[in-house]
């Protein structure tokens, strides 16, 4: 969508990646260890508190 609406330069993909992030965390599972590494290293733009 942003590569087609010629916004990848602009900062769009920045602002919107902690969005993108927490719909994946919603869609991960969340059972095991190796789950909890997965959701660390996938959600490196999210705070805490989000």
């Amino acid at each position: 969508w942003l590569r087609d609406k010629n916004l990848m330069t602009c900062g769009a993909k920045e602002t919107l990646e902690p969005l993108i992030q927490a719909a994946q965390l919603l869609q991960v599972k969340k059972k095991t260890d190796e789950d909890a590494e997965a959701i660390c290293s996938m959600c490196n733009s999210l705070s805490t508190a989000q």
